[in-house]
């Protein structure tokens, strides 16, 4: 799903980036405790909207004393 970037004042509402109209894609972060810790996967949709694609990952150790 597409969705808009608010505008205006205040200016931290503001983007970062430039883009060529305001709508921005969907991102998420999507969490699963695996054995070895917490595994984190940033999500968007895919250009053509047809899903989700992983972006980023990070595994979180557990730590075991």
């Amino acid at each position: 799903m597409l969705h808009t970037l608010k505008a205006g004042k205040p200016d931290e509402l503001q983007d970062q980036i430039q883009w060529n109209n305001e709508y921005r894609l969907f991102h998420f972060v999507r969490g699963v405790f695996t054995a070895d810790g917490l595994l984190l996967n940033v999500m968007m949709l895919k250009e053509d909207l047809t899903g989700p694609q992983s972006v980023y990952e990070l595994l979180i150790p557990f730590s075991y004393q």
